[in-house]
């Protein structure tokens, strides 16, 4: 592992490939030990929030705890109701954040990203993420 995080596949399924990675979900309370697992989410580093489906939010009961306008790549302003949930995506991260809920896919926002280290290796078709703790400088 050239920074010392965790090394991926480049999802080939799409022209040009992109990043995505599965992760689990759950409530941040912890009486409820229910995750659900999320495959192949996009990393998008064009979205600013980590967005989950609306169905996953309802079935992990995720309580609401605000509203934002975010601005759609189209440039037009949706307006998405914020839940509080419990992210995990292994050996990057373990925590509490605010996620919004959508009718569409799950995204992978800056609001993680801006804590990761990414090392893409396209020609192998590889990526590794690396969060602050891990991270090693690579050797030239």
């Amino acid at each position: 592992m050239a920074i010392g995080g965790k090394q991926f596949l480049m999802d080939k399924d799409y022209f040009p490939p992109c990043l995505r990675i599965d992760i689990l979900i759950g409530s941040p309370d912890t009486k409820m030990r229910e995750h659900f697992k999320i495959e192949r989410v996009l990393i998008d580093t064009g979205s600013d929030l980590t967005i989950i489906p609306n169905e996953i939010i309802k079935k992990l009961k995720l309580k609401m705890i605000g509203i934002r306008e975010l601005e759609h790549f189209n440039g037009e302003y949706v307006t998405v109701k914020i839940y509080s949930g419990e992210i995990r995506i292994d050996g990057i991260v373990k925590g509490i954040y605010e996620i919004g809920g959508v009718d569409s896919e799950a995204l992978i926002g800056m609001d993680l990203i801006k804590d990761w280290h990414v090392l893409i290796d396209g020609p192998k078709g590889t990526f590794e993420i690396a969060n602050k703790h891990s991270y090693k400088m690579p050797q030239l």
